[in-house]
């Protein structure tokens, strides 16, 4: 489905729209009221040091951001601060019920704590939240040395907390926006799927080269002088039209692809008129009508814009095709004419009817309006800014585009496939958070961002696979590249080291892109040399490995025997794969010897050293999680779920993994990034095991295997630029190593690029008998083919 027909579908049916998204807006207001009132109290805690005796005090107090807010976070929503808080205050609850009412935040750039108590009326919520700031203030000064002026931290109350006057839920205008998102989004897509399934007849295109004889207008039940008169001009010149090439004794026979009813049709309606006309015109909407044609008779076939679907054509044009009468044309029925003027031409958009475009119909071919949505909604997936409700918006473009991009996935191998493992894969994970609910606790905002993130990346594969169709590649890279970029400039004055975390990557792809327009190997070489260049200058260890190893990849086509897409070229992709493996090993060793060595920089070295002597090895030294996550795995081999959050005996078991990497400060880095308050592993296959079950570690494998093929037999053919080797290293490493919320993006563009296409299938001979090729009946079975 082009995109102009998807929005043109939508547009004639706004009203539609308009309604889903009212009736989405009252109920959700209506499930908010029905829902009890909740009042929220806050207090702010100042953490300091209240003495130093010595220089691991003098530590403490310079490290008070970076480890003690994080661990006092972890604190407060735990049994030792809320135990007391229960018995204080004679609470009905547990402390993991309560705990789910409690949160403490730490502001930017301050040494504070933000406790915030949610409960069912202004009093208990204020009373609770004092409690529990007094109960963290004793539980952390008992912990650093003491309770009273003894201890080493100390927890002052800043402000304290009052009773809120107005409640904090339920927001009915928030709520109210997202059901008049959510009806509008699902009347949209209910609409295109609606569409595409249909498959109607939208243009030309859909009819191959046969010619378009007439255009009837609508036929009113009371139709104006003026209509009446045009109706009649256009079967005076179709009259005109098809009687020239009609032998004496010849008919014309006219077949309808509206199915007939018992009195009328409107083939019979044309045939009526084409006789006034003095035409010898018979009606032949049966299926038996056309037998008994000749040679001499010939066809045309009336085309009901309004309600013919491309397999009623089709069926239509079988019969066609399997008589000997000669094809003439196609003339359109039920056609809505031209409003003139311009508010005329808006109401041609909006009004309710049928979807013609002169030239229209067909595969999408690249127009000006499908390369267009193609380029804002890559960009859009390489921004994908984070949306109030938790969605993401790559979510919610490639769900807006769906009927744009579903019928794209059969061009390529094991696409279909790959989002059936994906819906499969969700509703593992769904049902793995209800099994884990028995023994976790469910964020259901978490399990949201984690399952739109999953469907947002199967998405944009398709996307990126539909835009293969439309777009050439050097496009795909700058669109999603500029979204990329825009998106690290936003967050580079808060980096600690803006080029490596946020603007390497975009600006790689960007560069990359740019030298595949030129179609040379060597420039793409010249780019990925700079790019490294700048990446180990700028403490980027990991993509400097990566551009030296596509730095490899190309090198290595550049120096073929043979010419790009030389004969034969496709057949050794197993043996480039194998090479591959080789090349991984080998390069590994080589960099290590490189960063140990000092060849690289001294800071660079002092790190690399010190990650092998603790771990043994550089790779798990520099990513451990993988210890932790296999101690997860056979503690817990079937996943947990989606929105579960970890108990202290799933930190317990982390530890206990990341023992064997022996590496320094480990239990804070678990605590405050791994497992804090959700599945965060390091990389994408351990979190879509997490999330999603053994399914989901499928579905990363599969990920995987896209990958390798695609570059493999890219490779082999010596077609793979600079771009497709740095970005399939890339993601091979980010389904290792890499957190799925950051690096799901380009792993999702990188599988879409690498889709091998489905092998062509030899097209059936043409019916009829010999020489009926030259006559203009057969094209229409090749335009259908």
């Amino acid at each position: 489905m082009d995109p102009s027909d998807h929005l043109a579908a939508v547009l004639r049916r706004w009203h539609w729209v308009a309604a889903a998204g009212l009736v989405g807006a009252l109920l959700s207001v209506a499930v908010a009221m029905t829902a009890a009132p909740r009042f929220e109290a806050r207090t702010v805690l100042f953490v300091g040091v209240t003495r130093a005796v010595d220089s691991g005090d003098l530590a403490t107090g310079s490290l008070v951001r970076q480890e003690v807010l994080p661990s006092l976070v972890q604190l407060a929503g735990s049994a030792v601060v809320l135990q007391p808080v229960i018995a204080e205050l004679d609470l009905p609850t547990t402390p993991g019920a309560l705990a789910r009412d409690v949160s403490v935040t730490v502001p930017e750039e301050a040494a504070t704590l933000t406790v915030t108590v949610s409960a069912g009326d202004p009093g208990t919520a204020r009373r609770v939240t004092a409690a529990v700031g007094a109960s963290l203030q004793a539980a952390a000064s008992e912990l650093t040395g003491g309770s009273g002026p003894a201890g080493t931290l100390s927890l002052t109350t800043v402000t304290p907390a009052v009773e809120p006057r107005f409640a904090s839920s339920p927001d009915t205008r928030y709520r109210a926006a997202l059901g008049l998102l959510a009806g509008s989004t699902a009347a949209t897509l209910a609409i295109g799927l609606g569409s595409l399934a249909r498959r109607p007849v939208r243009g030309p295109g859909d009819l191959g080269p046969v010619p378009v004889l007439g255009r009837l207008g609508h036929r009113r039940r009371r139709p104006s002088a003026a209509s009446a008169a045009r109706r009649q001009r256009e079967v005076e010149r179709l009259g005109w039209l098809v009687s020239a090439p009609l032998p004496p004794g010849a008919r014309l026979l006219v077949a309808g692809t509206a199915r007939p009813g018992p009195v009328h049709s409107a083939a019979r309606g044309l045939v009526a008129e084409l006789v006034a006309a003095g035409v010898p015109a018979v009606a032949a909407d049966g299926p038996d009508d056309l037998a008994g044609a000749t040679a001499a008779d010939a066809v045309v076939v009336l085309l009901d814009v309004r309600r013919t679907s491309r397999d009623r054509f089709d069926e239509v044009a079988d019969r066609v095709d399997r008589s000997p009468a000669r094809l003439l044309g196609v003339v359109l029925d039920e056609l809505p004419g031209r409003t003139p003027g311009h508010l005329g031409r808006l109401w041609d958009v909006l009004r309710p009817g049928p979807v013609w475009r002169a030239g229209g119909g067909g595969p999408s071919t690249g127009t000006a309006f499908a390369r267009a949505t193609a380029v804002g909604a890559l960009a859009l997936c390489g921004l994908d800014p984070a949306l109030p409700t938790g969605i993401t918006m790559s979510f919610l473009v490639t769900l807006l585009l769906l009927p744009v991009w579903l019928p794209a996935l059969r061009q390529y191998r094991g696409a279909t496939a790959l989002g059936g493992l994906t819906l499969v894969a969700v509703a593992s994970g769904a049902l793995l958070a209800a099994r884990s609910s028995l023994d976790h606790a469910i964020d259901g905002r978490e399990a949201l961002i984690s399952s739109t993130m999953v469907l947002g990346a199967a998405g944009t594969i398709g996307l990126v696979a539909w835009a293969r169709t439309v777009l050439p590649l050097p496009w795909l890279g700058v669109a999603f590249g500029s979204g990329m970029l825009a998106s690290g400039l936003a967050r580079a004055a808060e980096s600690p080291n803006a080029w490596k975390f946020e603007l390497a990557l975009p600006l790689t792809i960007l560069v990359l892109s740019l030298a595949l327009a030129s179609g040379r190997h060597a420039l793409g070489l010249a780019g990925l040399i700079v790019l490294a260049a700048v990446d180990i200058t700028h403490d980027a260890r990991s993509a400097f490995a990566f551009c030296a190893a596509a730095m490899a990849l190309v090198a290595w086509q550049l120096h073929t025997d043979r010419p790009p897409g030389a004969p034969g070229r496709a057949g050794r992709p197993v043996l480039t794969a194998v090479a591959l493996t080789v090349l991984g090993v080998g390069g590994y060793q080589v960099a290590t010897r490189l960063l140990t060595s000092g060849a690289l920089g001294a800071e660079v070295q002092a790190r690399s050293v010190t990650q092998v002597q603790e771990s043994g090895s550089l790779l798990i030294g520099g990513r451990p999680e993988w210890t932790g996550t296999w101690a997860l795995m056979r503690d817990e081999p079937l996943g947990f779920g989606l929105g579960v959050v970890p108990t202290g005996g799933d930190v317990l078991t982390v530890k206990e993994g990341f023992a064997v990497a022996h590496v320094p400060s480990a239990d804070n880095y678990i605590e405050n990034y791994l497992l804090a308050g959700r599945f965060e592993l390091h990389s994408i296959l351990a979190d879509l095991w997490t999330n999603l079950g053994v399914p989901g570690l499928l579905l990363g494998l599969a990920l995987g295997v896209a990958v390798v093929a695609g570059l493999t037999v890219a490779l082999s053919r010596r077609r793979a630029p600079a771009l497709l080797c740095f970005l399939a290293l890339l993601s091979l490493w980010d389904l290792a190593f890499g957190p799925l919320p950051s690096n799901i993006p380009e792993v999702a563009l990188t599988v879409g690029l690498l889709l091998l296409p489905a092998v062509d299938r030899a097209r059936p001979p043409s019916r009829g008998p010999a020489g009926a090729a030259a006559t203009p009946r057969p094209v229409l079975a090749a335009a259908r083919a």
